[in-house]
């Protein structure tokens, strides 16, 4: 197990080793946390500059901020690059489409009767927004010229905090897995929006607990996807969707499972965070076993979310503790904390060129252009 210590590296400080990340991983002025394993021998003097001066270089600083949320952020969604938009909702129901370009609020409207949105995805061949949120429904929204409207909904049994994951499947090519009451998972197909599958466990609900967090599990072989379900007790369970019947279950966490996020196929590395101080490592091997392959240990206990960048080299967390955490995946080394809130960050997002944003319960969002060039 990796724990973070407290000593704060620059790229000129940094011990090189072959144990050590490449050169490629490093932005310029950006304060690396060190594993104790690499500080072996290593006296940092937290003061040096670059130039040989000795006044502290500043930390990394956002590459724009977005204000004019009037409630905490809770979810986002980046369209394509080429439309130049960011999709964010808030604690209070509400959507904001942020230009990007300009850096302002170009539409918002109240989708969740005041309850918090938790999830978001846009298509934006179809010109159409899904959304979920606490007030029990998964809405469908038709960008109608400069507005949204509402073009159908699918009631939801559960009213938690887990947002759902859509799903690919050979037969039914549009699925949506939604939270039901207490550990139950509802399968939904989007065309008809009808209910195709219920997992539920058999067990008593006070024995798993609610669902927390869901995330698709892709097969290398290309057959259908599997969902892997974290819950309130701590465990994780790997559904084949297929059938309905488990795979694999494990207890990963002491506590409640609050976000998980999994790789590509081919790279097999997950992560998820729970209320503690501990990121669990995981993969799921040839028999689709849960198997844990690291733990770190933050300083500061309490994960929202966890995002892996597409092209499974860096990984986000975001933190109670108000900061952003930096992961390279393949060694699980903590590069960076990225410190700007003044509150939790709620959800962090990386677009299709890697651009990444956080939103946060201070009402405002970052957006960051770090490690791009990895």
């Amino acid at each position: 197990m990796t724990r973070f210590v407290g000593n704060l590296l620059r790229r000129d400080e940094v011990p090189r080793d072959s144990n050590s990340a490449p050169d490629s991983y490093y932005a310029p002025n950006t304060l690396l946390f060190i594993s104790e394993s690499s500080m072996a021998g290593v006296v940092p003097n937290k003061s040096i500059k670059t130039d040989g001066s000795k006044e502290p270089l500043p930390p990394p600083s956002p590459t724009y901020i977005l204000r004019g949320a009037e409630s905490p952020v809770t979810a986002l969604e980046y369209t394509e690059p080429a439309l130049g938009t960011l999709l964010s909702g808030c604690q209070n129901g509400t959507i904001h489409l942020w230009d990007l370009n300009s850096r302002r609020n170009e539409e918002t409207f109240d989708a969740h009767n005041g309850k918090p949105v938790l999830y978001l995805k846009s298509e934006d061949a179809s010109r159409l927004l899904m959304s979920h949120g606490r007030d029990g429904y998964f809405k469908f929204w038709k960008n109608v010229g400069p507005e949204f409207e509402l073009d159908g909904k699918i009631e939801a049994e559960g009213d938690g905090f887990c947002p759902p994951v859509p799903l690919k499947q050979k037969k039914l090519t549009r699925l949506i897995a939604l939270p039901g009451s207490d550990s139950v998972v509802n399968i939904f197909e989007l065309n008809s929006r009808s209910l195709v599958r219920t997992l539920s466990s058999g067990a008593s609900s006070g024995e798993l607990g609610l669902c927390m967090c869901m995330c698709a599990i892709p097969n290398l072989a290309g057959n259908d996807e599997s969902l892997l379900v974290g819950y309130e007790s701590g465990k994780m369970i790997l559904w084949d969707i297929g059938t309905g019947k488990i795979q694999h279950q494990a207890p990963v966490h002491a506590d409640a499972v609050m976000c998980m996020a999994y790789s590509s196929p081919e790279f097999n590395k997950g992560l998820s965070g729970s209320v503690d101080e501990m990121l669990v490592a995981w993969s799921i091997t040839e028999d689709g076993e849960i198997q844990t392959v690291n733990k770190l240990e933050s300083t500061n206990a309490g994960f929202n979310d966890v995002k892996i960048r597409p092209d499974d080299r860096i990984a986000v967390t975001a933190g109670w503790d108000n900061n952003i955490r930096v992961f390279n995946m393949k060694s699980l080394r903590p590069l960076a904390i990225l410190a700007y809130h003044r509150d939790s960050v709620h959800c962090v997002e990386f677009s299709e060129n890697y651009m990444l944003a956080a939103g946060s319960k201070d009402h405002l969002i970052s957006v960051w252009d770090i490690y791009r060039q990895v």
